[in-house]
């Protein structure tokens, strides 16, 4: 999806250069909001990890094999 900045004419063309820095910008931006959706994935993952982990409690006493 890329942004129209000025409405123009069917028959006005971008330069290369042009063209080539608003495909960069929008995969950057693909790539971030990638980044992002991972990073939120990850934590909700990490949550959910935790919810599940069992402390041991060791007291004196306590009998256990290495």
């Amino acid at each position: 999806m890329l942004v129209d900045f000025l409405s123009m004419s069917p028959h006005f063309k971008l330069s290369n250069s042009t063209e080539c820095f608003v495909c960069r910008f929008y995969n950057l931006h693909v790539k971030i909001k990638k980044k992002k959706q991972i990073k939120k994935s990850n934590e909700q993952y990490k949550f959910q990890a935790n919810l599940y982990k069992h402390h041991n409690v060791l007291n004196v006493g306590d009998y256990f094999v290495i």
